[in-house]
């Protein structure tokens, strides 16, 4: 594979992993969108300056984005230790945000409110612990960074409307297909970037 294109898959993948458009890329590095464009179809390669923003912003090596290796075989047969891990890594593999990720929190909702329902007869009201679990998985992403703060907030604002609507208006059944909206949102916010 030719060393300008591999370059510019690298550049795109790390790109696309962390969520980001081309266009953020482009702000984040101070240089023009048809740049990053041209780095990832391949037609380019990025100037030592910018190979050293880009490794520093993705927490990789320079010689990551260089390579046509995966970074894990990369570090496998350099043998690198724990201390060579990138930034990145870190916060993927340690931390309360990966220990929150990791957690099933899923089930605690189903058990709770098994609990309610069996244990109080609250099947009724109980079923609202279920709204909790996308309110902890956008409270997990931001904490993780991996979602900007409007995307991560949306769920929760929708569950609070629900929530102070519900309780004071008792709109709980029509009121829950706002909740629909979601994968909505997310499905344009994606697309917004991607332009």
């Amino acid at each position: 594979m030719d060393k300008k294109v591999q370059i510019g898959k690298n550049i795109q993948k790390l790109r696309e992993r962390d969520n980001i458009s081309q266009l953020q890329l482009a702000e984040k590095l101070g240089v023009e969108l048809l740049t990053v464009s041209q780095w990832e179809n391949g037609v380019i390669i990025p100037d030592t300056e910018n190979l050293v923003k880009l490794s520093k912003l993705f927490g990789v090596s320079t010689d990551y984005l260089l390579m046509e290796k995966s970074e894990e075989s990369t570090r496998e047969q350099k043998g690198k230790s724990k201390e060579d891990f990138s930034f990145d890594d870190y916060h993927k593999k340690s931390g309360v945000g990966h220990a929150m990720k990791s957690f099933p929190f899923p089930v605690l909702a189903v058990i709770a409110y098994l609990i309610l329902g069996f244990g109080y007869g609250l099947w009724n009201p109980g079923w609202l612990v279920f709204l909790t679990i996308p309110i902890y998985y956008s409270i997990v992403d931001a904490i993780r960074g991996k979602k900007d703060a409007l995307r991560s907030l949306y769920p929760i604002i929708l569950a609070i409307i629900y929530f102070i609507l519900g309780f004071l208006y008792g709109v709980w059944h029509p009121l829950w297909i706002i909740f629909i909206t979601i994968p909505l949102y997310y499905w344009l916010i994606d697309l917004i970037r991607k332009k």
